[in-house]
This record gives structure tokens, C-alpha cells and sequence, in this order.
């Protein structure tokens, strides 16, 4: 067996490599070669190569609007995507056109997950396995494609992406009268800046006038934004009292 060979110093092939799955031959090569305080190889421990060079994962709220809670009944209105710690937001929404023509919301699906291919860790709340978010997405994923609608981005597949999900986080290390967003910015941040659901809104978007759908769009859409800028606020807060897993998206 190859002796293991140590240093302080990264080559520039292997710098923002956060997630194994994504190392190419050449960087799955150095992973092996190297070892880390524990004399194994960085290939089997990962998590020492992370901490040793001191790379830190791209995270991103995320947050959608649907029609409906059901993935096969309903589809996704707009979604908006928060960088962690960067005042930077992304969004899309359907519009008129999506609609007539048939493609629904494959065309904003194809924009989402060409953003969220962006991050190494996306932070949702209530939105991980079994809830809705990332499960309603995947969904329309694998609904639209199966159909021939679907023509963008292949949605990430198992432990090519983490998440985080401040439902969770709440829910372990809070003892408050209710785990929803708005309830968990109030109690640790002192402010609510979320809006409320309006129902005559989201029906505006399938059964309104021209001029009904716009306003509701930017309702809904301000809705989304202000979700994940109350989401990165409740996740930084929350951060430093659990333990943040490499739990697949």
C-alpha cells in the first residue's frame, strides 16, 4: 500500500471541493495520497480534509409557493433562493406563458435547479424529507419528466447536495407553543417580518385577470423573498446550539 504523504499546503485543483461525490480522477487521487491527523486517508476522511484546509460550504435559504401541498395535483409558483450571509437573493415565477402553452412550471423548475447546482447546502424549514419543499420539487421533477415536459437540469440525486432544515433544528433545541417560521423568529429575533398567506392571491395566479395575476405574482413573490431572509435569520440564530449533519438533500 502507497505510504501516506502529508502537508499544509492545497493544491488549486483540490480548493472548493466540499463534497466527495463531486471529486473528479485527479482530486479523488490526492484525497487518497494524503492522510490526515488520524493517519487515514482523506478519501475516508473526508470531514479532516474539510476541517484541516478550513473549506466552508456555499449554503443557500430556500423557500417555494405552490398551488397546493400535492405534487402531482398541484404545481410550484415561484421559489426564491437567499445566499447565506451574502445579500444576494435569486427567484422565478410562472408566468402567462408557462401556463398557456402547456410546460406549467418546468421552465422555473429548470431555473431552480440550475441555481440551487450553485450551493453545496441548501436551508429550508419544513421543507426536508417526508415534509415539502424538497419533496414537492423532486416531485415535479420526476412528474414533469416522466411526461417528456421536462427538458432542464437533472434534479441532485442522493448525497450530492445537504440539507438543512430549521423545523428540525427548532424542534430539538426549542421548547416554544409552535415550530413554524414566523412563531421561531419571534421568539429568538424578536420580529416577524413574514407576510400572510392570502388564499385570493394564490387562486389569482390559475383564475384571475391579467391585472388580478400580476398583483398576485408580486405578492406571492415578496412573500418568497421575505421567507428566506426570515429563514437565514432563524438558522444562523439556531446554528450554534445543534449539530449540522451531511444530511442529503
Amino acid at each position: 500500500m502507497e505510504k501516506l504523504r502529508y502537508t499544509d499546503s492545497l493544491p488549486q485543483y483540490m480548493q472548493g471541493l466540499v463534497n466527495i461525490r463531486h471529486a473528479n480522477a485527479t482530486q479523488y487521487q490526492w484525497l487518497y495520497e494524503h492522510g490526515c491527523p488520524h493517519r487515514h486517508r482523506y478519501s475516508t476522511h473526508f470531514s479532516c480534509f474539510l476541517s484541516k484546509f478550513n473549506i466552508q460550504e456555499k449554503k443557500a435559504g430556500l423557500d417555494i409557493e405552490a398551488g397546493g401541498l400535492d405534487s402531482d395535483f398541484d404545481i410550484m409558483l415561484s421559489w426564491a433562493i437567499k445566499t447565506i450571509n451574502k445579500d444576494e437573493y435569486f427567484y422565478d415565477h410562472v408566468i402567462k406563458d408557462d401556463l398557456d402553452s402547456g410546460i406549467s412550471d418546468a421552465r422555473i423548475l429548470s431555473t431552480l435547479i440550475e441555481t440551487l447546482k450553485g450551493y453545496d447546502r441548501i436551508v429550508t424549514h419544513y421543507g426536508n424529507a417526508g415534509r415539502f419543499d424538497v419533496p414537492f420539487i423532486r416531485g415535479r421533477y420526476l412528474w414533469l419528466k416522466a411526461r417528456k415536459v421536462y427538458e432542464g437540469p437533472d434534479f441532485p440525486i442522493y448525497g450530492e447536495m445537504y440539507q438543512s432544515d430549521t423545523y428540525t433544528f427548532a424542534k430539538r433545541c426549542l421548547k416554544i407553543h409552535s415550530r413554524r417560521q414566523n412563531s421561531i423568529a419571534k421568539a429568538i429575533l424578536g420580529v416577524d417580518i413574514k407576510t400572510k398567506i392570502d388564499n385570493d392571491y394564490w387562486l389569482a395566479i390559475k383564475y384571475g385577470t391579467k391585472q388580478q395575476r400580476n398583483d398576485a405574482i408580486k405578492y406571492i413573490v415578496d412573500h418568497n423573498l421575505r421567507d428566506t431572509e426570515q429563514l437565514e435569520g432563524n438558522y444562523l440564530a439556531l446554528l450554534p446550539y445543534v449539530k449540522e449533519v451531511r444530511s442529503s438533500i
